[in-house]
């Protein structure tokens, strides 16, 4: 995949706070949208464009599918990676990632 894809994809909020997300860990499509106050469908829409140009690898587990980020695509990681430290004190961003942390905790703590 060219840079100019990845930015492209990049490009749209929605999809940009789902992968900043996966860059934490794998989440199932109920999680993304408790944390991030979207509906199904919508997340649904922009996790097949995502899988369609394989920026996301797909594990079914149980009746879940947990989404997590294509370690094969190295650009794209290595974006992310270079944008996470300058958005996280930034809304939206900073919401998901304190949302992810509560719901982190909570399931590690129901054990």
């Amino acid at each position: 995949m060219d840079i100019t894809t990845v930015f492209q994809l990049l490009s749209d909020e929605t999809r940009l706070r789902i992968l900043l997300l996966l860059l934490h860990q794998d989440l199932c499509v109920c999680e993304l949208t408790e944390i991030m106050k979207e509906s199904q469908p919508k997340i649904s829409k922009h996790m097949a464009k995502l899988r369609t140009h394989k920026l996301v690898l797909a594990n079914r587990n149980e009746q879940y599918i947990y989404y997590s980020l294509n370690p094969d695509n190295e650009l794209l990681i290595n974006q992310l990676q270079l944008l996470q430290p300058s958005l996280q004190d930034q809304e939206p961003y900073q919401s998901d990632l304190n949302v992810l942390q509560t719901i982190t905790e909570f399931v590690c703590t129901r054990g």
